[in-house]
Order: C-alpha cells, then sequence, then structure tokens
C-alpha cells in the first residue's frame, strides 16, 4: 500500500498541481485583468485631470473676460456720464443762444421801428421846412407889399406882422438832423 498511497499522494499532489496551475493562471489572468484595470484607471485619471485643467482654464479666461467685460462697462458708464454732462450743458447753451436770437430779434424790430419812425420824423421836418420856407417867403413878400403901403396904411403893417408871428407860432422849431 505503500505504492498505493505513493500514487494517491502523487496523484493528489498532481491534482493539487493542476489545480495550484489553474489557480496561478486564474490569478494570473485576474493580475493581468487588474493591471489592464488599473491602467484604465491610470488613464481615466490623466483624461479627467486633463479636462479639470482645461475647466480651469476655461474658467480662468472667463474670469478674464468677465473682468474685462466690468472694466469695459465701468468705462462705458463713465463715458455716458461724460457725455449726459456734455448735452446738459449743449442744451443751456441752446436755450441761452435761443434767448439771445429772440432778444436780437426783438431789438432789430425796435430798431426797425425807431428807424421807420426816424424816416417819419425826417420826413415831417423837411415838409415843415418847406412850410417854413414857404412862410418866410410869404412873411418877405408881405413886408415888402406892407412896407410899400406903409405910407398908405400903418395898420395893415401891424396886420402883416400879426400875420407872421402866428405862422411861426404854429410851426415847430426846426429838429437837426441826425445825419
Amino acid at each position: 500500500m505503500a505504492t498505493s498511497s505513493e500514487s494517491s499522494s502523487l496523484s493528489d499532489l498532481q491534482d493539487r498541481l493542476k489545480k495550484s496551475e489553474v489557480g496561478r493562471a486564474e490569478a494570473e489572468e485576474n493580475m493581468m485583468r487588474a493591471a489592464r484595470a488599473g491602467q484604465d484607471l491610470l488613464d481615466r485619471v490623466r483624461s479627467l485631470e486633463d479636462d479639470l485643467d482645461d475647466e480651469r482654464q476655461s474658467r480662468h479666461d472667463a474670469e478674464v473676460r468677465l473682468n474685462a467685460a466690468t472694466a469695459s462697462e465701468a468705462a462705458a458708464r463713465e463715458e455716458m456720464s461724460a457725455l449726459r454732462a456734455t448735452v446738459a450743458a449743449l442744451e443751456s447753451r441752446a436755450e441761452t443762444t435761443a434767448a439771445l436770437l429772440k432778444d436780437n430779434d426783438d431789438l432789430r424790430s425796435a430798431a426797425d421801428e425807431a428807424a421807420k419812425r426816424e424816416r417819419a420824423a425826417e420826413e415831417k421836418i423837411a415838409l415843415l421846412e418847406e412850410q417854413l420856407a414857404e412862410a418866410n417867403k410869404l412873411a418877405l413878400d408881405v413886408s415888402s407889399a406892407n412896407l410899400k403901403d406903409v405910407s398908405i396904411n400903418g395898420s395893415a403893417v401891424n396886420a402883416a406882422e400879426e400875420e407872421l408871428a402866428a405862422l411861426q407860432v404854429k410851426l415847430p422849431l426846426p429838429i437837426p438832423s441826425s445825419r
């Protein structure tokens, strides 16, 4: 039995060896799968880290763009405020200019009216000067005639002088021309 026990032991050992080899092969296969899975996980971690770096860069770029947009907005607000002040100043100037133009038109109208009155006064003065010249001529004619008639009628001279005085009272004194 020693041989049978040795053969059974040998067969047990061979079975165990086969099982051990099957276990080793399975272990190697599991190890290879684990290595591949580990490599896949490492690749995925690297990919996720790359994605994370890309996202961080995108976030940084977005923050830079946001800061630039915020600065641009602030500059635009300041420019709008300055433009509003300029528009207000221009509107004030326009109102002042409109008032000055109205005053200028009013003064021009008043000057035109004064010029019309001056022309009318000058025409009246010319007319009065003509009337005065005629009255003086008439007075000279009357004086000459009265001198001739002095010997005839002394009261006629007095009447002529009174008529001359009455004519001179009716005529206003000539106003010197401003020309």
